[in-house]
């Protein structure tokens, strides 16, 4: 039944793009995008694997709800789903289906959850004449060949691991807020992948340890990764340079090298 309806899903849009005249080809492109991950969900038997796909998936889902809307979060990354929330054009039920996305522990309850949250927004897209307007620049990265790290390569590396994702780990946990915390180590991972696949260097890997259900053990688990990115700032004679608040940080001149 699932396969089925993933399948279908470009029917489904054809629907949208049929009654919706105005509508550009972006936002068909990010519906396109979600029913591609909700694919390769079902081909996919490593749950941590899945759950990186969720976060595309909410990803691609706020950005359709922001071209809907006309307008764009304001208030950093732990308030999206409060200003999405107030945003004046949303499905029926959208919220409580979106939360929903940070309480999986399972690839039947990821497939079900992404289901449920893609029919009510074809839905409500096909009920509606919607003018959007909005422009989207993708920003297609070369994979390039892995290279041998370096301190020019690390310096700076470990400060955003501590003083940006650690402190909204902690934050998250100390004010439970399960967006803050999955969100975060989405971002966490994808900062590792992007070494992982830059650098020859150990694999480090986040996503797999998260867990809605307590969110101080997210900050557990990722203390002891942030040793071991410390042991290899130590081979590479990298001084610690420890910031407390993100605004120190982004006023160093130190800067990962991308």
């Amino acid at each position: 039944d699932v396969v089925s309806y993933v399948m279908d899903l470009s029917n489904d849009y054809n629907v949208v793009t049929n009654n919706c005249q105005n509508f550009v080809i972006d936002i068909i492109a990010h519906f396109y995008a979600v029913g591609d991950e909700i694919k390769s969900i079902l081909e996919d038997n490593n749950f941590s694997s899945c759950l990186k796909k969720v976060g595309l998936i909410m990803n691609l889902i706020e950005t359709i709800i922001y071209m809907l809307n006309k307008k764009y979060v304001i208030g950093g990354i732990k308030n999206i789903p409060m200003e999405i929330n107030k945003m004046d054009k949303l499905p029926p039920s959208f919220m409580d289906k979106y939360y929903r996305l940070l309480d999986l522990s399972s690839k039947e309850e990821i497939i079900d959850s992404t289901k449920d949250i893609i029919n009510i927004m074809i839905d409500y897209f096909n009920r509606n004449n919607i003018d959007i307007i909005y422009d989207n620049n993708l920003n297609n990265k070369d994979k390039n060949k892995k290279e041998n790290i370096s301190s020019d390569s690390f310096i700076g590396s470990y400060e955003e691991l501590y003083s940006n994702y650690y402190n909204k780990l902690k934050y998250a946990a100390k004010t439970n807020n399960k967006y803050l915390s999955f969100r975060t180590m989405l971002d966490i991972q994808g900062f590792f992948d992007e070494f992982n696949d830059t650098y020859n260097m150990p694999y480090f890997s986040i996503i797999d340890k998260y867990n809605s259900c307590d969110l101080n053990s997210n900050v557990i688990e990722y203390e002891k990764l942030l040793n071991e990115w410390l042991k290899l700032y130590k081979e590479l004679n990298i001084e610690v340079n420890i910031i407390e608040s993100l605004d120190e940080l982004y006023s160093q001149k130190h800067r990962i090298t991308k």
